[in-house]
């Protein structure tokens, strides 16, 4: 797994795009998330990295090898993505519009083709990659710290840190595409904490655990609290499994802990305040969703009925209803018919398996890290999809940064797992030599 030598000038444009591309990574949660709506940095940065790369294979300074790349069935599936989205402009009413949505889906595909592919051509670059999107992680959450800290000092709302209605949006536009991407998170930073060797690590990953739970439930997400829920449920299962009941109490003494500080100051910080009425409509009413978006899955169903095939375009409910709808699945139903939908469901399906398939790949190799980055990925991805049941986060490009990773991470494990058993093969054949 040892990187191949290069000569100092392919090591510079080498150096020079794997820069441009973390960058990227980093701009992820800091420019709006509706596509295409403005030339955002993280647009600017993906465009110099393509041409970079363009560039160095065209002169034959960078070479993809084989033995380093996806399987076939990863595009086939994007490619099957790619023709649904063509197809759904059939007989679209609001042709540019559609034109505009499908260009950047495609965008977003393109984006988790590039990071898988480069991510996986070596254990390098994975590494550098997934440490870059932590680092943004990191610089979100203490955003949204530093703005509830404010708040809880001067008491009052600042702009820069929530919206009109008082929620958390830290570097985001929307409250709801923040709690998006601090779901994904979660597992991840859950499993740095509790796998971290060093004390100063696990007390470092272990604040900003507690930093991005308190984040979550502060954006006033109810489905962020759910989708919370259920990825705690996932962890308490496991340890329930493992029978490690001293994380289950731990978990439970933290809730409680959590719990008791919000009922106690609450009176004082309306940020507090709202945070606990998010739980209690989850906890106690038990309310997921609001009228309003029961509403607009209503309208997705109908308009399924009315173009069952190709659907009703990319990006067409939004003109014509003045808004999208609150479901990734639906909308998919709604607006690409059932091609879309089957093509959706084998890419996203496999996307699922692969994510197994390399938590069982990194247990084979007996390799604790890369079991924690298996599952925190997985467990995120699984996590987002929760809450994709109320907002439609296909159009996030942290979403397809999860996908793009999930498809390197096979790679890349299935590469140690057989350079793992050629070397003991080679041992057990010196062995067998020297009997």
């Amino acid at each position: 797994m040892s990187s191949i030598a290069l000569s100092p000038v392919k090591s510079q444009w080498l150096s020079a795009t794997r820069l441009i591309f973390c960058l990227f990574i980093l701009s992820i949660p800091w420019v709006k998330t509706e596509l295409l709506q403005r030339l955002g940095l993280a647009e600017v940065l993906f465009g110099a990295f393509l041409f970079f790369l363009f560039l160095q294979m065209s002169t034959g300074q960078l070479k993809l090898y084989k033995s380093r790349l996806p399987s076939k069935d990863v595009f086939i599936l994007f490619g099957l993505w790619l023709v649904a989205l063509l197809l759904s402009g059939f007989g679209s009413t609001h042709v540019s519009q559609y034109l505009f949505e499908s260009g950047g889906m495609v965008y977003l595909a393109i984006t988790a083709i590039a990071i898988a592919l480069i991510a996986a051509q070596s254990e390098q670059y994975f590494e550098r990659i997934f440490k870059w999107a932590r680092i943004s992680v990191v610089i979100v959450v203490g955003v949204g710290a530093l703005g509830m800290i404010l708040q809880i000092v001067t008491g009052h709302y600042d702009p820069l840190f929530y919206n009109t209605a008082r929620k958390l949006i830290s570097t985001f536009k929307f409250p709801n595409q923040l709690a998006g991407f601090l779901v994904l998170f979660f597992p991840m930073i859950w499993e740095e904490a509790q796998g971290s060797g060093s004390w100063i690590r696990r007390l470092f990953y272990g604040a900003l655990l507690i930093a991005t739970f308190v984040c979550i439930v502060a954006t006033g997400s109810r489905t962020g609290v759910a989708a919370l829920v259920f990825c705690l449920g996932i962890y308490a299962s496991i340890y329930l499994v493992r029978a490690n009941f001293r994380m289950l109490i731990a978990g439970v003494i933290f809730l409680a802990s959590f719990y008791f500080i919000v009922l106690l100051i609450d009176q004082h910080f309306g940020v507090i305040n709202r945070a606990l009425s998010v739980i209690n409509t989850v906890t106690t009413q038990g309310e997921f969703t609001d009228p309003f978006r029961l509403m607009n899955w209503g309208v997705a169903l109908q308009l399924f009925q009315k173009s069952p095939f190709l659907g009703y375009g990319l990006g067409n409910i939004s003109v014509d209803y003045q808004y999208e709808i609150h479901n990734a699945y639906l909308s998919v139903v709604a607006e690409m018919g059932m091609i879309g939908a089957v093509a959706f469901a084998l890419l996203f399906g496999y996307i699922i398996v692969t994510g197994i398939q390399n938590i069982r790949l990194a247990t084979k190799l007996a390799n604790s890290h890369w079991i924690a980055i298996s599952r925190g990925i997985f467990i995120g991805f699984l996590t987002l999809l929760v809450y994709s049941t109320q907002q439609m986060m296909l159009r996030s490009r942290f979403l397809w940064l999860a996908i793009g990773l999930i498809i390197a991470a096979h790679v890349v494990l299935q590469l140690k797992l057989r350079y793992k058993e050629d070397v003991a093969k080679a041992q057990l054949k010196l062995a067998g030599g020297e009997t």
